[in-house]
């Protein structure tokens, strides 16, 4: 039913407007879909103009506080815009108009409410980003902007007609539903193909075309179906369409589940193809098994009399590489004249997922060339894909397997088709350079042509290798491996290997638990983890059965999670989160019915994980240090995310790299301590490993209820104390660093101390501690680390982007130049004479900075740039004294500080530049050795 109800969407919304080109909703009827078109496929994107992986904040220009997407004159119409990060307020203006036709929150796109109008249809916000595919024509001109962003990733799709294309430009809600389509009459086959053979799925007589083609497959394990090949032929032609049935149907890895415009699996083993496929002589159609296993298919077309002259013919070519490094992956490329509609791809990758910063690369005719930004984001996913698998109309990964470094996706360019008359190449880098060798890439690439072209002949992948779900930190247990505990007499339990299952297993083996009574049962499977803290459980299974509940425990405490069913469609069962202590325990899995049903049925676990939770990187979790409280009617608890108040907000701290986590502590909880009176104490024992300096911060929950502390640092007062204090705000928020400065630190255990304060209301109230920062300064002395004067600093924490920061972070303080008494405290270990690096980044909005040291000139630091980008720093020799010592800067803008190095050269005199660069120190000394000669 949901399929029929997404295809009559989809072909019910045609509004003529010109009989010569698609335009309007007419564009995302499939019927027009192999109609050659005249106009041009085009992208504005954020992609990094120098060819590196910068991919984001840059814009056409900008006009005042706005930034402009694109600004284009017309015919055209837009057909798709992205962004992983919406953000600010985005507007349309048409035709030159001075009021935008479309203005709202550009976070709100994917939302469609009766107080925020939105586009029509055709939004999402499934992949993790937001997404809108609904046409929007212009006659003269179009212009996107958004007014308040500063980091964007984006990515605008548009058409360009000739002149005499005449269009009605875009208004909200004035488009009318209407038309049809004739779907033909059915025509089924049914045919067994054995082991090295063909069979004809359809062959049909033109000028006709194939509306629908449906195929039921059995057996559906993966083994039997990863050697199918499809084939396609038109009017006696060599095969144009000659791919791996799986890859051709998006599913390379094995089972997956979707609905989208053209082709779906609205169950495993029944493939429907929404493709047009016209013809004018004759079509036909086979299944190819060069498998050992027999396998039974039924077609079943639906097909119309007659093609329009303009239409082309419906092309797939499958290529599989593995990946070289300076080298991109050819998806495609073609002679001739057509239009390119459709990427499907089984990418493997490697553990830290860097394969997916490569970019789309297209180019038409060896002159337009269109690049995205990543490739999650082609494929409308967002931050490696961190929703989780998705299936949109036009876009989705319905398979993301082992930590997502196996990828099932799809795009089908509908609306945003890409014309070409001569000449077309598809290309997918890996990595931000193609530096992400050893991957292995399975691509689909399809096509309407204006005449029948033979495509290289498919040879079905390999099955493939073993693979491993584990990263770093994470317990990884493979399903065979575990000494299961049934409960239930109906409940059986035994180790098979994957040959019937419909997704290869890690190791080739899983373990599968049959529960035979309609009431279920459940299973206890041991598992041992080697440290205590917060944990994501996850059940990976190879093969499911009917729906029903499951529910989790360890050692019988419930794990708290949404209801979640098994069934093939979930490959990955998050089933729930909670602290869980270093040793052996036993994860209970129950199989339970929802009312009215059943829970009989299969669960093949192929492993299980324990994820820790959200560790922010580098830092030391409160939770995790020994405490100590001390004071009358104190209390210390350790809470985790189940405790978060509904509303709560993650700071600048990003959780778990460069992908910006869910509001959560880092690593799962935090400490909250609850003082009875003022100058009650809490105090936690860190280790330091080695003798030197170090920087501290601490990362403190702000919100209604918390209150303030002073910290200290083994007894002693850090400069002036820490102020925790946000007794403003309407909710928590997470993860805010409070910069503790530097400091000389032996080996050995120290203790930070929080000794509770009063709020300005005189009042006492707990303090929350997420986590603490302690950070060898030998690399410099990072601006997130050093205590600041300045109001409204705040740490832009970019982990495992680009560019590389030190720290992994810099500190931006908003309009620093008019903050009086201003600037930052930094170390010195010892006193002498120092060459000191101060390093700047540079960020849209930023100012220009004189730079001085304890007062003294020293510089000039520019914090300008279009988009985030490593300064060029200020280098300069001074002398300073051991202890605390003071930057300052002086100008207007935004302050970007990324880290201040210091190199101690030695004990003699200053070198300290000033005006022209000449060292007043040196004009002293000459003059004293003058006098000293007369």
């Amino acid at each position: 039913m949901a399929r029929t109800v997404v295809t009559a969407l989809l072909l019910q919304i045609a509004l003529p407007l010109c009989a010569a080109e698609p335009v309007g909703t007419q564009a995302l009827d499939l019927g027009y879909l192999p109609q050659l078109r005249l106009g041009w496929a085009r992208l504005a994107s954020s992609t990094d103009p120098a060819g590196g992986n910068a991919d984001r904040g840059w814009y056409q220009r900008r006009e005042g506080a706005a930034a402009v997407l694109l600004d284009t004159q017309g015919p055209g119409m837009l057909t798709r815009i992205w962004s992983a990060n919406p953000q600010g307020t985005l507007a349309i203006y048409f035709d030159g108009e001075a009021k935008p036709r479309v203005k709202l929150p550009f976070d709100r796109l994917a939302h469609e409410t009766a107080s925020t109008p939105t586009l029509p249809g055709f939004v999402s916000s499934a992949g993790g980003g937001v997404s809108c595919w609904f046409p929007m024509p212009y006659q003269r001109s179009v212009k996107v902007t958004v007014e308040g962003a500063e980091q964007l990733y984006y990515q605008v799709d548009y058409t360009t007609w000739p002149d005499r294309v005449k269009v009605k430009t875009f208004t909200p809600g004035a488009w009318q539903a209407s038309g049809g389509m004739d779907w033909g009459e059915p025509a089924a086959t049914r045919v067994t193909v054995p082991p090295g053979a063909s069979r004809t799925l359809f062959d049909l007589q033109g000028p006709a075309t194939i509306r629908r083609l449906v195929l039921s497959l059995s057996p559906t394990a993966y083994d039997a179906l990863r050697p199918l090949v499809l084939r396609m032929r038109w009017d006696g032609a060599a095969p144009s369409v000659d791919v791996p049935l799986l890859d051709f149907f998006a599913s390379g890895f094995g089972a997956a589940q979707y609905l989208s415009a053209p082709m779906a699996v609205a169950e495993w083993g029944f493939f429907t193809l929404d493709f047009p496929l016209p013809f004018a002589a004759r079509g036909v159609g086979e299944l190819v098994n060069r498998g050992g296993a027999t396998v039974t298919a039924e077609a079943t077309t639906y097909a119309t009399r007659g093609r329009r002259d303009s239409d082309g013919y419906l092309h797939a070519a499958y290529r599989a590489s593995t990946t070289v490094a300076g080298r991109p992956h050819r998806v495609a490329e073609v002679r001739g004249a057509g239009q390119y509609v459709g990427t499907a791809v089984a990418l493997a990758g490697d553990a830290d997922l860097k394969f997916l910063e490569g970019d789309e690369q297209i180019q038409v005719d060896d002159k337009l060339k269109l690049c995205g930004t990543g490739t999650e984001d082609y494929f409308d996913g967002a931050w490696y894909f961190r929703n989780g698998p998705y299936a949109d109309i036009f876009a989705g990964a319905p398979l993301l397997a082992a930590r997502d470094t196996r990828v099932a996706a799809y795009r089908w360019h509908v609306a945003d088709c890409i014309p070409f008359r001569r000449h077309l190449v598809v290309d997918l880098e890996h990595g931000g350079r193609n530096d992400a060798p050893g991957a292995l890439y399975r691509t689909v690439g399809y096509w309407y042509g204006a005449t029948p072209q033979a495509v290289p002949a498919a040879t079905p992948p390999a099955r493939p290798g073993a693979f491993s779900d584990g990263g770093p930190g994470d317990t990884f247990v493979e399903g065979e491996t575990l000494k299961d505990q049934a409960k239930g007499d109906a409940v059986q339990v035994n180790v098979v290997d994957d040959r019937d299952a419909p997704l290869p297993a890690s190791g080739g083996k899983l373990l599968r638990v049959r529960f035979g009574s309609p009431k279920g049962g459940s299973v206890g499977l041991p598992f041992e983890l080697s440290e205590s803290g917060c944990y994501e459980v996850t059940l990976h299974l190879a093969a499911g059965g009917p729906t029903f509940q499951v529910e989790a425990d360890v050692d019988g405490h419930a794990l708290p999670a949404p209801v979640v069913q098994a069934s093939l469609g979930e490959p990955e069962l998050l089933l729930g989160r909670g602290r869980v202590e270093a040793g052996k325990h036993v994860l209970t899995v129950a199989a339970k019915a929802f009312a009215g049903g059943k829970a009989d049925g299969v669960l093949g676990i192929d492993y299980l994980t324990f994820r820790p939770i959200g560790k922010v990187k580098g830092v030391l979790e409160a939770e995790g240090l020994s405490t100590k409280a001390a004071g009358r009617d104190t209390a210390v608890v350790v809470q985790t995310d189940q405790d978060l108040p509904a509303g709560a907000v993650r700071s600048g701290a990003l959780v778990g790299g460069a992908v910006p986590g869910e509001a959560m502590w880092s690593g799962g909880a935090q400490v909250r301590f609850t003082p009875g009176q003022v100058g009650d104490t809490l105090t936690l024992t860190f280790p330091v490993r080695d003798d030197g300096d170090y920087g501290l911060s601490s990362s403190f929950t702000r919100g209604p209820e918390y209150g303030s502390c002073e910290v200290l640092l083994d007894g002693e007062l850090l400069l002036g104390g820490a102020d925790a204090e946000a007794d403003n705000q309407s909710t928590d928020e997470i993860g805010a660093r409070t910069p503790l400065g530097t400091h000389r630190l032996k080996a050995g255990n120290h203790t930070l101390t929080l000794r509770a304060a009063a709020t300005k209301a005189g009042q006492v109230r707990p303090v929350g501690l997420d986590s603490l920062v302690v950070a060898p300064t030998t690399g410099g002395q990072e601006a997130e680390l050093m205590r600041t004067a300045y109001h409204g600093a705040v740490t832009e924490l970019r982990f495992g982007a680009e560019p590389r920061w030190s720290g992994g972070a810099f500190v931006r303080v908003p309009d620093a130049g008019g903050q009086a008494g201003g600037g930052y405290l930094f170390e010195a270990p010892r006193t002498g004479r120092y060459e000191l690096t101060v390093k700047e980044a540079r960020v849209p909005g930023g100012g220009a900075f004189d730079v001085a040291l304890n007062g003294r000139p020293a510089g000039k630091i520019e914090c300008s740039g279009q988009a985030e980008a490593l300064g060029q720093g200020v280098t300069f020799t001074a002398r300073l004294h051991r202890g605390r010592n003071r930057l300052s800067f002086k100008g207007s803008g935004d302050l970007a500080l990324d880290v201040v190095s210091l190199e101690y050269v030695g004990g003699g005199l200053p070198l300290m530049p000033i005006g022209g660069g000449v060292a007043l120190v040196l004009v002293v000394l000459i003059a004293r050795r003058k006098r000293a000669s007369r």
